[in-house]
C-alpha cells in the first residue's frame, strides 16, 4: 500500500511541476511572454511625472525621460503624433499608447 501512496504522491508532484512550467511560474528559468500587465488610468503625457509615464506599456524610465524632456524643451504634445518625434516611441508603440493616454 505505501508503494502505491509514493507513486500517486510522485505523480501529483510531477504533474504539479509541468504545470507549473507550462504556465511560466518556475522563477529559475527566463519568461517566454513579455511581461505585461494591462494598465487602465488614462495618463495625461502633458502632466505625468516619470512613475506614472512608466506604467504604460512599452514605456521604460530611459523613455519616459525622454518624454518628459521633450516636453520641457518644446512645451506640451499638442497632438498624439507628436509623440513620434520622442526617440524610443514609433508609430507601433504609438498606438498601443493611445488608447491610455490624454492630452
Amino acid at each position: 500500500m505505501a508503494t502505491i501512496e509514493k507513486e500517486s504522491f510522485e505523480n501529483k508532484a510531477t504533474l504539479a511541476y509541468d504545470i507549473s512550467k507550462r504556465k511560466g511560474l518556475n522563477s529559475s528559468e527566463p519568461s517566454t511572454e513579455k511581461d505585461y500587465k494591462p494598465h487602465t488610468e488614462i495618463i495625461n503625457i502633458n502632466t505625468a511625472e516619470k512613475q506614472n509615464l512608466v506604467k504604460l506599456p512599452k514605456i521604460g524610465p530611459v523613455t519616459a525621460e525622454r518624454i518628459i524632456r521633450f516636453r520641457d524643451d518644446y512645451g506640451p504634445f499638442k497632438s498624439f503624433d507628436d509623440l513620434l518625434k520622442v526617440k524610443g516611441i514609433g508609430p507601433k508603440t504609438l498606438e498601443k499608447l493611445k488608447p491610455q493616454i490624454t492630452l
